[in-house]
């Protein structure tokens, strides 16, 4: 449930969905998102206050630069995961004027820091476009970079054993029969569960994973490798709002074959059959459950009384994606 005044977990100030205790460097991302849970202007407004309009010296057509935050906080290193998010919010709430009005006015180049790449580029063209030679074209060079990934680290997760998923009870859940490798002046020593008892479960397989990080170069090099979730999440949102076509297809078969079977965001993305009782046995956490995976590679809690109510996207954008496709 949206509400731009509670004081939760996660917070709306100047029009942008904010966390407590953390950056506003992921705020755009943040809201974009939030902005396709909720569908509200307040969100829209943060989203487009995110985008400058300026003109170069030496050129008559004007551009946009993108910012991670209000008041041009972020210009030097806003980055193609948040230009990407907030036009595919735009593209989803059928904001096509807005969207057409920042796409066609990118700069190639978004930041000191970011390009946008050709693929980026051939996206940008075909969600504004009805051209098929941008949708097709679009599709074949995502399939180009995004099938080798899916060979590559389905292959890395089978040799490495990586494929282990846990239920979202076990993993945000506390066991204290569990002992666990911990990182203390500066070095690791294991330690019983039950003089930590306030250590989740993903907190301890976290620990377990950081230390096989650092002493297996192996272990961490396969981990650079490997195709990370956060790339399938935002893979997935540019196959979702990209226009049908075979490639499309494609796409989406090979990000459901490489996605977790829990990880119910790209599966309903790529135009897999979600049924609304997972959605609801879903639980809301600290972070955005969809861009990491369950297996120790990461660590979060449950959110609990009103901040397990109000703003919860994590949640409420399985609801907002699932009833787009009723």
């Amino acid at each position: 449930m949206f509400n731009p005044v509670s004081d939760t977990y996660r917070y709306v100030k100047n029009n942008m969905m904010l966390v407590k205790d953390e950056s506003v460097g992921d705020s755009l991302w943040r809201t974009s998102l939030s902005y396709i849970a909720y569908n509200n202007d307040i969100l829209k407004n943060g989203i487009l206050s995110c985008f400058r309009k300026f003109k170069m010296t030496n050129r008559k057509k004007y551009l946009y630069q993108g910012c991670r935050y209000f008041n041009r906080y972020g210009e030097d290193d806003v980055s193609r995961d948040q230009v990407i998010l907030a036009l595919s919010s735009l593209k989803v709430n059928n904001n096509i004027t807005e969207l057409k009005e920042i796409s066609t006015h990118l700069p190639f180049r978004l930041s000191r820091r970011f390009i946008m790449g050709p693929t980026m580029w051939i996206w940008v063209k075909s969600i504004t476009s009805n051209k098929k030679f941008y949708t097709y074209l679009f599709g074949l060079l995502e399939l180009i970079e995004f099938l080798p990934s899916v060979l590559l680290t389905k292959f890395i997760r089978r040799i490495m054993g990586w494929n282990k998923e846990y239920s979202q009870e076990w993993y945000c859940g506390y066991d204290i029969n569990m002992d666990f490798w911990t990182f203390e002046n500066n070095k690791w020593i294991w330690v019983k569960g039950k003089d930590y008892p306030w250590v989740n479960n993903s907190q301890k397989l976290y620990s377990s994973h950081q230390k096989k990080k650092d002493e297996n170069w192996l272990y961490k090099a396969f981990g650079k490798v490997e195709y990370p979730e956060y790339a399938l999440h935002l893979t997935s949102w540019l196959v979702y709002v990209s226009n049908n076509s075979i490639l499309k297809r494609i796409l989406q078969k090979l990000g459901i074959w490489l996605a977790e079977k829990d990880n119910l965001l790209i599966r309903l993305l790529m135009g897999d059959d979600v049924n609304f009782e997972d959605i609801n046995k879903y639980k809301p956490v600290n972070h955005f459950r969809w861009s990491s995976r369950f297996n120790g590679t990461s660590y979060c809690y449950y959110l609990e009384y009103q901040d397990a109510i109000y703003n919860i996207i994590d949640k409420d954008i399985l609801l907002t994606i699932k009833n787009i496709q009723k």
